[in-house]
Formats: C-alpha cells, sequence, structure tokens
C-alpha cells in the first residue's frame, strides 16, 4: 500500500508554550524569573467507534512558591496541577459527563 499525503498518524498530543515569570512583576517572586508561569497540556483523543469527533483533554499545572529550592548547581520550582483550567472547563465537563453516559 502506498502512503498518501492524508494518511498521517492521528494527532495524540499537543503541548502550549508557557509564559516565562519575569522579575519586575513582582519584587516579591523576581527570584522566580525564568521559570514558566504554568504548564498546560492537550491531547486528542481520537475518534469515537460509532463516528463521534475526536475529543480534546487537558491538564494544567501552575507553579508553587512555596516549592522554590535553589543551590549552587541547580534552582527547583514545583507545579500543581489544577482540577479545570478556566479556559478548558466547559470541554472537561463535556468529557466527563460523556464518559460516565
Amino acid at each position: 500500500m502506498i502512503s498518501k499525503p492524508t494518511d498521517k498518524p492521528p494527532l495524540r498530543f499537543v503541548a502550549s508554550l508557557p509564559v516565562r515569570i519575569e522579575a519586575e512583576w513582582n519584587p516579591k517572586y523576581a527570584h522566580l524569573a525564568g521559570f514558566p508561569l504554568n504548564l498546560v497540556y492537550l491531547g486528542v483523543r481520537p475518534p469515537t467507534d460509532d463516528g463521534g469527533p475526536p475529543r480534546l483533554a487537558s491538564a494544567c499545572y501552575w507553579f508553587d512558591p512555596g516549592t522554590y529550592r535553589e543551590d549552587e548547581a541547580t534552582r527547583e520550582l514545583w507545579y500543581v496541577t489544577v482540577a479545570l483550567c478556566a479556559r478548558c472547563e466547559a470541554e472537561e465537563i463535556a468529557a466527563l459527563e460523556a464518559d460516565d453516559g
């Protein structure tokens, strides 16, 4: 079988580009400059067997300033999950309801 340009594998994962924390935003958090403000991962679920459309799945993580650690060699900051990102909330609720039905 000869592959056609349209015979691409389905897209299953996408990551957004984060915005970096800037020192001038807030002097209290200037030491966090350079770290991402948040991390958002997006995935595309394949179409359902009954012909339903692909669905978006997402996970959102925000920085936790209380976890910041630094030594001579490394800087570390942890990110925590957010139950539902504000702009992803409707899609997540719809996906959860569809999975329950």
